[in-house]
């Protein structure tokens, strides 16, 4: 069983911050012996600039790459019970996720 963490279908980076909140209120389990929070790993997300229309990261504003939500969204599926199927976030219940 999954659950959707986002109902945001046109950006990543909106999804991302969709993730992290699911995150920061325990809803997402930090699997694999992670040691360390996304947020002491990624500390720029503490200060997320927006573009014009708020629908992307504006990295330059924020001093990082243009990859950078690619790079925490590779970390979170690494040590969380989160992967993005399908171009969605999902919270994984079992080993697969199949979205009907």
């Amino acid at each position: 069983m999954c659950e959707a963490l986002s109902g945001n279908h046109n950006s990543v980076d909106q999804q991302l911050v969709d993730v992290l909140a699911a995150m920061a209120n325990g809803v997402v389990s930090y699997t694999g012996g992670a040691s360390w929070k996304v947020e002491e790993v990624f500390p720029e997300l503490a200060n997320i600039q927006w573009t014009q229309y708020g629908t992307w990261f504006d990295t330059e504003a924020m001093g990082v790459d243009e990859e950078y939500s690619s790079w925490v969204i590779d970390w979170v599926e690494s040590w969380t019970n989160v992967s993005w199927v399908e171009g969605e976030p999902y919270q994984l219940c079992d080993k697969e996720c199949v979205v009907q």
